[in-house]
């Protein structure tokens, strides 16, 4: 389970819970927009009309999409990708997304952003307009790194673009206890004072919820990652409440 899977899984079990959630795709692989069964937002439909570097081309309220009771998504499209080069040359591009966000707030109880991969000036401005970023990591050597070097940016961007940003904790993904190498992993990760707020293991489940734009817990309630899941969920409204 990727950053994506977990993603459209807490937006949906925080909805149901009886709030309102924003969710953005602001990966250019739209992973989320097709997970919530939006595969072509159309001409000045996606963020990417929204972030263009041409002002006004669109709002962000305009181009919302209800996808479930409660949940509502921003979609994505590959020229997200295009868009994000054309921000190099915009003043305060860092905290053009906190800007588009600003007049929604009133309206939501919760916005959950998926991001890229890599930490470009996307990842910077989802970063830069966040309260709170929720790690996923795989348990192994290779991925402990990975943490340690976007811990770093995360500091920097506390320190220079967002000093509210928190960091809720990580959760483990394609999780199995079973192996040596995993708990190695995990125990790496605890020495490091790094909260951990659940492991998701592996499931074809999840993937086949995805595929039918559903969450797992809608999909299919009685597998036992939902419990995993949803105590994640908690640690977030509990985030939401302090």
């Amino acid at each position: 389970m990727g950053k994506t899977t977990l993603t459209r899984n807490l937006a949906g079990l925080l909805a149901a819970d009886g709030r309102r959630v924003l969710a953005l795709d602001l990966d250019p692989q739209a992973a989320l927009s097709t997970a919530c069964k939006i595969d072509e937002p159309g001409p000045g439909q996606s963020l990417a009309d929204v972030l263009d570097a041409r002002p006004g081309t669109a709002d962000l309220g305009s181009i919302l999409r209800e996808v479930a009771p409660g949940l509502w998504l921003a979609p994505s499209d590959i020229s997200l990708s295009v868009v994000e080069l054309t921000l190099q040359g915009r003043i305060g591009r860092e905290t053009i997304l906190r800007r588009a966000l600003a007049p929604l707030g009133p309206r939501f109880d919760l916005c959950v952003i998926d991001c890229p991969p890599g930490l470009g000036l996307l990842s910077v401005n989802a970063l830069t307009a966040a309260g709170g970023v929720v790690i996923p990591t795989q348990a192994s050597g290779l991925d402990v790194r990975a943490v340690g070097l976007f811990l770093d940016t995360v500091r920097q961007l506390q320190e220079e673009l967002n000093p509210g940003l928190q960091i809720l904790g990580l959760v483990l993904t394609f999780f199995d206890a079973r192996t040596i190498h995993a708990r190695d992993a995990r125990a790496a990760l605890h020495g490091a004072d790094l909260p951990i707020l659940g492991a998701i293991g592996r499931t074809t489940r999840l993937a086949e919820a995805m595929t039918a734009g559903r969450g797992l817990a809608e999909h299919d309630p009685g597998n036992r990652q939902n419990a995993n899941l949803r105590s994640i969920a908690n640690e977030v409204a509990r985030w939401l409440t302090t």
